[in-house]
């Protein structure tokens, strides 16, 4: 419902850098706002209490986006061809971000695995995007709080599977588009907020494979044992293991009540 094959951070820092007259004066507006709030508070209060507070805020520029999606065919090869270069650049020695430039590259490499799987197995996927974003953009007042009241009273779906994968791909986002801003020194922050927005970048894709992963859209192939396909894995595994346990059969429930 809220997937594209370009991630909404990448889409968010294109626009900011690349401005041209295929793009509305509205959706620039949203950007830069984005991205002025994002270096003002972070300079303030911090990585993850500017995550916090921009939730909502990424929430409606993600459908605001989404109802410009013929911008994304435009811009996705020159989205695509940045990060062919941030790979081939990630083993210079010279790089004066190597952790998080690694965990960026990562995550994109992750998230375009998660992705691609979802639009290939619906090829509809584009006008049903379309169709919800347009429904909910003419809904008074719909913002990232109307929408999770919404989906909790929804039969028939599990909505905190849902809604954690919202939350967790608007983290990734956010942390994206935090690192290119780092990249392109639109943002100065020290080693230990650099620090910080690795372990962000890493948790948020993690976490957002594993939501992928329990919503039934993707799955890690088998044959890849990269280190993060492998950290995913792990904690993969230990959700199974922790469901096994909490299901107990007839037998042992009517045992434990008549113990």
């Amino acid at each position: 419902m809220f997937t594209t094959e370009t991630p909404i951070g990448e889409l968010i820092s294109y626009i900011h850098k690349n401005k041209n007259s295929n793009i509305s004066s509205e959706l620039i507006s949203e950007v830069n706002n984005i991205v002025d709030l994002s270096t003002i508070r972070i300079e303030k209060y911090g990585l993850i209490e500017t995550l916090d507070s921009l939730k909502g805020d990424l929430f409606n520029l993600r459908l605001l986006l989404l109802n410009n999606v013929e911008l994304f065919k435009e811009i996705y090869e020159d989205i695509s061809n940045t990060t062919k270069k941030w790979i081939a650049e990630q083993f210079d020695k010279d790089t004066k971000y190597y952790d998080l430039e690694l965990a960026f590259v990562n995550t994109l490499n992750i998230y375009g695995k998660i992705a691609g799987g979802v639009f290939d197995d619906s090829p509809n996927k584009e006008k049903e995007l379309l169709a919800f974003s347009a429904t909910a953009h003419d809904i008074p007042n719909f913002n990232y709080e109307s929408f999770t009241n919404l989906m909790k009273v929804v039969p028939g779906i599990d909505y905190e599977l849902i809604l954690n994968f919202l939350e967790h791909s608007l983290s990734l986002d956010f942390s994206l588009l935090i690192s290119e801003l780092v990249f392109d020194n639109t943002l100065k922050i020290n080693k230990s907020n650099i620090t910080g927005l690795t372990t962000l970048l890493k948790n948020s894709t993690e976490a957002y494979a594993l939501s992928a992963f329990k919503l039934g859209i993707w799955k890690p192939q088998e044959e890849d044992e990269s280190q993060w396909i492998r950290n995913i894995k792990i904690r993969i595994s230990l959700e199974e293991s922790i469901d096994n346990s909490n299901k107990m059969t007839f037998q042992e429930l009517n045992k434990f009540f008549n113990s």
